[in-house]
């Protein structure tokens, strides 16, 4: 890492100045071809620039010794370099197609080795198999500006993850200032501007690399009085840190905790040594963003003592998620490899030394890991006879040479016997970049053993497929069947077997119909790769007979996942789909049945516990009718009593104007005036009173007709009145709300037969409902000005219509959605909290209306706009009220 870190920083000073620096396109097309070779590590570097809607390749620098790989041997010891100006497609020593693909999809494209290299079909690779490269487009505003290509011919693994990264920025920092560079030196200058234009040319290329590089170029100073500041930062800092450069001290601030100290004392060293500054740590962004950077930078000693870093600052986030999968992806790698099993894996360099060996090797060839590490391979598991051309395939390959092909191979156990494998092999790069062999071996000691168990399998499953009670049989991608059972081959009328095989459904199958329904499923499933399964069709059979068959088909997959063909299978289930058939007639009477007995049982229990209600209140009105009734009775003759006595005072009076002192005093002290003229009025409240409790009465005898069982013409007014005397109570006014108002608009009804106990019933669940509704709308508003606006109220409205009664009960209360409505009248739904509706109200209610009377309740509400209950009963005579009791 940080030689690779070296390297680059390195290249990166040497091309700021060879940019501010340049004077001529050519030479900075050169100087910076080299620079980049040097930075990569390759053996050659191309730079491909656009002209004229086509692409021309301008430079190609070739390393010539191991010293040319550094960028500090430039220019002492440069690599080859070539100026050029030739078209991309006429270069036979490139990939142009290759190249072309990069700048089509504007994106990096690299190989890690040389079988990989088959990905694209470009000549060039093809001929050649280099084992690393890099093609990297250069992307501004959208626009591909320049190609940068690199190539290594026999090393594996040069271009990293982190080398890719650095080179990116590398590449587009250099193709920048070259575009800028050629855009300058076509504009016309005049003679004695050039010093100056040069110079002001030189501080363009500075400023625009600023504030287009990829990162933070910044300079810091740290002055002997221990204060701190940043003479300079690019404007990568907006991005990087979500700083303006003049904040940049506040950058400290951003730092992770865990790492500050080590940042701090990082810098001290820095400037007490004067060595290189170099430092990776996490930041949070002020939006909350996380993010890995990395600081790099010189330090120089100024003349008053401070010390002056010029550095960068690089964003490593996407670097270190991907270091940690790779972490990650080597951990899973290790444990699969260990713990593979029944499949013998080692590891071993390019000089042939064992770098790892798992269990399975263990079991196959006796060695453990710790006794096999180190050892030669050919000293370890490889016969003498095999030694040398194995020593000779393994050195050439690694070099470049014939991959060795997977065989079966007999080598040595650990004891000296011979163990018969099944060897593979395989070369993939190091984290170095150096190729490792791996050698995966197959123990076939048992393979006759298997083969024979193979061939055991055969037959019993053979034996399975013709026992099995229903027709199978299988057909390859073009549907021609390949083989069946033998149920299938007798219903065909076939000798074996064996003779499906090379038909279609066309030879066996009789009907166009069946045939183009095979086929098409056939094709569904090979297209898609997806059984169909349990798939029941009726057919009819030859002397008119319906059967039923249920058919099933899977696909058949190769190797490679690939369908190669599909298994299919049926058998008859006649009998299991007419018992299915009666079954789910006899489950839907049972469940009409359930339904019924269930409704009837509601009915039943509510009709009995109505009509003890009924009975109880029938009860209570009698009792307080007969005392109420004696003293309603009773008052006349109280004031004839009373006028009797209030009279013979007036005559006493007359008589006696002048009453003995002790009557005086009594007549004042009981204000005998007041109590003649109050007494009056008392006995008048008493009369009103009492004709309350007999209206309270009636109301109840009224409703206590809930028990009675026979049809009689009532007036329906009085029904409705009784239920609203009541519920008088939950009418009234209370703390938290005023009184809910009731305005009855009463038509013209004749006196209807019916049962007056259930419909005072209806009344009773409905109005109920309403003053639920509304007291829910009052303590959601209390007593504000919504409510004094729009008092509670219901209205109920009664009307006759052709040959129909029909009765409204509305209400303003906050309605339903229609949801709610659908289900109003279903059992034991309910919208109130546990323990305060059983959900059967209204049921029950639609049933009283529907079913005994014949009429229709219905619901109509929207959310916020109140509801409205209809209820519809026919006009019933005396004559036929019987078919009301009969329905009843």
């Amino acid at each position: 890492m940080s030689t690779t870190l070296n390297t680059q920083q390195a290249a990166l000073g040497r091309m700021l100045r060879a940019i501010a620096q340049a004077t001529d396109f050519k030479e900075l097309v050169g100087q910076l071809t080299q620079i980049m070779l040097c930075a990569s590590g390759a053996q050659r570097c191309l730079l491909v620039l656009p002209e004229s809607q086509q692409w021309f390749v301008w430079a190609m620098a070739q390393a010539t010794c191991s010293n040319c790989l550094r960028v500090d041997a430039l220019p002492n010891t440069a690599p080859n370099l070539k100026l050029c100006s030739q078209r991309l497609e006429q270069c036979p020593h490139l990939p142009s197609q290759l190249m072309q693909l990069a700048q089509q999809q504007q994106r990096s494209l690299g190989l890690m080795e040389a079988a990989q290299a088959t990905t694209f079909d470009d000549p060039y690779l093809r001929q050649h198999q280099p084992q690393s490269l890099l093609c990297q487009p250069v992307i501004v505003q959208g626009q591909t500006i320049a190609l940068w290509y690199w190539e290594h011919a026999s090393q594996a693994g040069v271009f990293s993850a982190d080398t890719v990264s650095e080179l990116e920025i590398l590449a587009t920092q250099a193709a920048i200032a070259i575009d800028r560079v050629r855009l300058q030196q076509l504009s016309p200058t005049a003679p004695g501007d050039q010093p100056h234009r040069q110079v002001q040319t030189a501080e363009q290329h500075l400023q625009q690399l600023a504030e287009n590089f990829p990162g933070v170029l910044y300079q810091f100073r740290l002055d002997s009085d221990g204060s701190q500041q940043f003479p300079f930062v690019s404007a990568g800092s907006r991005t990087l840190y979500e700083l303006e450069p003049e904040e940049m001290l506040q950058a400290f601030e951003l730092v992770h905790p865990d790492y500050i100290e080590a940042f701090q004392q990082a810098i001290a060293t820095s400037a007490q040594t004067l060595n290189r500054f170099y430092h990776e740590h996490p930041i949070t962004t002020p939006s909350g963003e996380p993010k890995w950077i990395r600081v790099v930078a010189n330090p120089t000693q100024q003349a008053n003592g401070a010390i002056l870093w010029d550095g960068v600052i690089l964003d490593i986030t996407q670097s270190k998620r991907t270091e940690l999968q790779l972490r990650l992806s080597e951990q899973r790698f290790r444990n699969i490899f260990h713990n593979l099993p029944m499949v013998a894996m080692q590891i071993y360099d390019r000089k042939r030394r064992l770098v790892d060996w798992n269990n399975a090797s263990t079991t196959i060839y006796g060695y453990s890991r710790e006794e096999a590490l180190g050892q030669q391979l050919e000293d370890l598991i490889i016969p003498s006879e095999m030694r040398q051309p194995v020593i000779e395939a393994v050195d050439a390959w690694v070099q470049g040479g014939p991959a060795i092909p997977p065989a079966e191979l007999s080598l040595l156990h650990k004891d000296g016997s011979r163990v018969s494998v099944y060897s593979t092999h395989f070369l993939l790069p190091n984290t170095q970049g150096e190729p490792e062999m791996y050698c995966l071996d197959i123990d076939l000691r048992d393979r006759q053993r298997a083969e024979a168990a193979l061939q055991r399998s055969k037959q019993l499953l053979e034996s399975v497929i013709n026992t099995l009670p229903g027709a199978m049989w299988w057909k390859d991608h073009q549907l021609v069947f390949q083989g069946a059972n033998e149920y299938l081959s007798q219903i065909l009328g076939l000798e074996t077997p064996g003779d499906i095989v090379g038909k279609t459904d066309a030879d066996i199958l009789e009907s166009e119909t069946e045939i183009t329904q095979s086929s098409r499923s056939d094709r569904r499933i090979i297209a898609s790769g997806n059984p169909e399964l349990g798939v029941i069709e009726a057919r009819q059979q030859v002397d008119g007979t319906q059967v039923w068959l249920e058919t099933s088909k899977v696909p058949l997959l190769d190797e490679a996942g690939d369908v190669m063909g599909l298994v299919g299978m049926f058998q008859d289930v006649t009998q299991r789909e007419q018992a299915t058939i009666a079954l789910r007639q006899k489950t839907q009477e049972l469940e009409q049945a359930l339904h019924d007995l269930q409704s009837a049982q509601l009915q039943l229990v509510q009709t009995e516990k109505m009509s003890s209600l009924g009975q109880m209140v029938a009860g209570i009105a009698h009792e307080i009718n007969n005392p109420v009734t004696f003293i309603y009775g009773n008052i006349d003759h109280a004031v004839t009593y009373v006028d009797d006595l209030f009279g013979l005072i007036e005559q006493y009076r007359q008589v006696y104007p002048d009453p003995p002192l002790v009557i005086q005093d009594w007549i004042e002290d009981i204000d005998l005036d007041f109590l003649q003229q109050d007494f009056q009025e008392l006995i008048q409240s008493m009369r009103v009173g009492t004709e309350r409790i007999k209206a309270i009465v009636n109301s109840l005898r009224n409703f206590s007709r809930l028990d009675e069982a026979a049809v009689k013409a009532v007036d329906l007014h009085e029904g409705i009145d009784s239920t609203l005397t009541i519920l008088q109570t939950r009418l009234r006014a209370q703390d938290w709300r005023p009184e809910i108002q009731v305005r009855k608009d009463y038509g013209e009804l004749p006196r209807i037969k019916c049962y007056a106990g259930q419909l005072n019933q209806v009344f009773m669940n409905i109005i109920s409902n309403s003053i639920d509704a509304l007291e829910e709308r009052d303590r959601a508003h209390s007593l504000d000005q919504k409510i004094q606006a729009a008092p509670s109220q219901i209205r109920i409205t009664t009307r006759t219509q052709s040959q129909v009664v029909e009765l409204k009960i509305q209400d303003n209360g906050p309605g339903m959605d229609a949801a709610t409505r659908d289900r109003l009248f279903d059992p034991f739904f309910t919208t109130k909290p546990v323990g305060q509706g059983t959900g059967l109200g209204l049921s029950i209610s639609y049933q009283i209306i529907a079913e005994t009377h014949g009429g229709s309740l219905s619901c109509t509400s929207e959310p916020g706009a109140g509801a409205t209950f209809v209820i519809t009963l026919p006009l019933t005579t005396a004559n036929d009220a019987s078919g009301i009791a009969q329905s009843g």
